[in-house]
């Protein structure tokens, strides 16, 4: 039985930099801007993580069941991070360079969003 983990999306607010530890959260500037429940199935908003959008409830500390929900986040996003709720997966990359790839809608498929990723303690940067 495959186990499904919340996903937590944080955004950079502080001057960009890669992870300086195993768990980015322990490198401030991080927000919680979306919270994906862990009860299975897809985001259920549609915002494409666009900073004017929100959805459902916002709660600074969710548990793993708690619906989804995403909020507004006025202020400017340096990197993006996605991160698994037991923090053992992640991957941080540029805002803006997935807003252009989002935004194109799927016409460009070359790999070209640069992001760094840790799974299970091990880092590494990688081109997709």
């Amino acid at each position: 039985m495959k186990k499904i983990i919340a996903l937590l999306i944080f955004i950079l607010i502080q001057n960009a930099s890669r992870a300086t530890s195993i768990n980015p959260l322990d490198d401030s500037g991080w927000e919680l801007v979306a919270h994906m429940s862990n009860t299975g199935g897809m985001f259920d908003g549609n915002g494409e993580l666009r900073p004017n959008y929100s959805f459902g409830i916002f709660d600074p500390s969710p548990t793993a069941a708690k619906a989804d929900f995403a909020r507004e986040f006025p202020f400017q996003a340096r990197e993006i991070l996605f991160i698994t709720g037991d923090l053992s997966i992640w991957a941080i990359t540029d805002y803006n360079s997935l807003r252009d790839l989002i935004d194109a809608r799927g016409n460009d498929f070359s790999p070209n969003l640069a992001f760094e990723i840790g799974i299970n303690g091990v880092i590494s940067n990688h081109i997709g």
